[in-house]
């Protein structure tokens, strides 16, 4: 089982369509997805059956849209995992934040905090069953059952 954490910025549209064709194409198994709203955007977390590799993982979450910044340090970081293997950051180098803190006037205050999305996930649950049925049925046809 490999978690996926994407972080996506409102300010670049969030992306739903390209997510939902990464996953259409891969014909990626998508368990237990989760939405987040924050300040500034979206936290997409999931889990797939597929055991992938930490640069795997770094490149899929390029791929299914999330924060290209995010994703440039997340490569340095698996990159140096090899060099480095240090046994907490090779377990925690894949990181979302769900509530984020900043300190002004000598305080520490909390900025923004993750709201859950259920309404995001259920249209998403949606789209992907559709497609899995969709896979079902381009199966069978391969395989000559109609």
């Amino acid at each position: 089982m490999t978690t996926i954490k994407l972080d996506f910025d409102k300010k670049i549209r969030w992306g739903r369509d390209r997510f939902l064709n990464v996953i259409d194409m891969l014909r990626l198994e998508v368990r237990n997805l989760r939405v987040y709203e924050t300040t500034r955007g979206l936290h997409v977390t999931f889990e797939t059956p597929r055991k992938l590799e930490n640069m795997d993982i770094v490149c899929l979450q390029s791929l299914l849209g999330s924060d290209w910044k995010r994703e440039t340090y997340n490569f340095i970081r698996v990159r140096n995992l090899r060099k480095n293997s240090h046994p907490f950051f090779s377990k925690h180098w894949n990181v979302l934040y769900r509530k984020k803190y900043e300190y002004a006037d000598d305080k520490i205050a909390l900025a923004s905090r993750e709201e859950r999305r259920k309404d995001i996930e259920e249209d998403l649950i949606r789209r992907i069953k559709e497609m899995k049925e969709a896979w079902k049925y381009a199966d069978e046809v391969e395989m000559g059952v109609f």
